[in-house]
């Protein structure tokens, strides 16, 4: 799979997915799996491309490797906007799990 990517720098660059691993405990993503699990089914949302697992991966990846929404997508085979979401979806439940997050996330003010 390639995946355009159209940003003004990259003028008609392809993004090619390939696996990868991340220096993260598995438990932590499993932890963060049912932080979504639980906002979602409270929210009763819809079916999503990712389960929570995979949202919890996305989150981490882009946390820990600072990646791009535009090769978070192609990674993830979901469009740049659902990785945005993804993630900013996580976020909120990090933060309200943990309040002292966003102020660690965002640095001093």
């Amino acid at each position: 799979m390639v995946i355009p990517l159209s940003t003004p720098a990259t003028e008609g660059a392809l993004l090619v997915p390939y696996p990868a691993t991340l220096d993260v405990p598995h438990e932590l993503v499993e932890h963060v799996a049912w932080l979504l699990y639980e906002h979602r089914r409270a929210r009763n949302t819809r079916w999503r491309k990712l389960g929570c697992f995979g949202q919890a991966l996305l989150t981490l990846v882009h946390l820990r490797k600072i990646e791009t929404f535009a090769q978070l997508g192609a990674g993830f085979a979901i469009s740049q906007a659902t990785a945005w979401r993804y993630v900013d979806e996580a976020l909120e439940v990090l933060v309200s799990w943990a309040p002292g997050l966003h102020e660690a996330l965002t640095g001093p003010r």
